[in-house]
């Protein structure tokens, strides 16, 4: 049986939710790393929160490929959540200098623009 079979038949189970999450995360970064997938990197990493949103690490690295995608709204969003997390990190709080005097509604408003057309 595989783990999302088996996540069907047991919605709650950490074990199998935290798996998946390790998972997810894994192909995320070989996605970003090996192959320079930002975008498929982005989705991976989704997933891996979807199943575990407790891991500030996840939350890091899809800020950072957001950050590579120009998606700063959803970046900062994601540094935030990490530090949240985990109050420590001396990279995250050193990304979120990045984001000083940037105009994030701007962005996220020439981001729908850009997926639109």
């Amino acid at each position: 049986m595989d783990y999302i079979t088996a996540l069907k038949i047991s919605k709650n189970n950490w074990d199998i939710r935290t798996r998946l999450s390790v998972s997810h995360y894994m192909k995320g970064i070989d996605l970003f790393n090996i192959e320079h997938d930002t975008k498929q990197s982005e989705i991976e990493l989704t997933k891996a929160i979807e199943y575990n949103p407790k891991i500030s690490e996840y939350y890091s690295i899809r800020g950072k490929t957001r950050y590579l995608l120009c998606d700063y709204s959803g970046s900062f969003a994601d540094y935030t959540n990490s530090i949240k997390l985990n109050p420590e990190n001396v990279q995250v709080l050193e990304a979120l200098k990045q984001f000083q005097g940037m105009d994030l509604d701007e962005n996220k408003n020439k981001s729908k623009n850009s997926n639109n057309n």
